[in-house]
């Protein structure tokens, strides 16, 4: 599925073809398939790499500061067997319940200060323009998961 996702991924950025409209069909489906709504993911995503690393304004993947988790002082990495293991599964939680978290709450994201999700059009993630094909993409996954029960 990682392959589904690159093209996915790429008709976010509108990077899949020259049509944008073919592009926008495509990654609509194919997000869908990954069970991902596809115009409130390629906002958001948008939004994020607008301002990617930066702890003020960007939407994904915003790092609580030190000072915030009162974490001490930054460590080299362990390349212990028991740090390898620590990070695999680090890496099974994110994609087993970080994920949904995400879309669901906005969880690692930039924090608006009110509920945040991706399923939600009037979501502070975006604006007024956004509202149609929030809702699109909504309908269209909610099809996707009736075809599969």
């Amino acid at each position: 599925m990682t392959g589904v996702w690159v093209i996915a991924h790429e008709c976010g950025h509108r990077a899949f073809c020259d049509n944008e409209t073919v592009g926008d069909v495509v990654g609509l489906l194919l997000h869908s398939a990954l069970l991902v709504p596809y115009h409130s993911w390629r906002i958001s995503h948008h939004k994020h790499h607008r301002s990617t690393n930066d702890m003020d304004r960007d939407e994904v993947f915003v790092p609580y500061s030190r000072t915030e988790m009162g974490a001490p002082e930054i460590k080299p990495f362990d390349s212990s067997l028991t740090s390898v293991v620590a990070r695999v599964l680090q890496a099974a939680q994110m994609l087993l319940f970080g994920w949904p978290a995400y879309l669901f709450n906005h969880t690692t994201g930039r924090r608006y200060g009110r509920h945040t999700d991706h399923f939600n059009p009037s979501s502070p993630v975006f604006g007024p323009n956004d509202f149609s094909v929030v809702v699109l993409s909504d309908v269209v996954l909610l099809a996707w998961i009736a075809t599969l029960v």
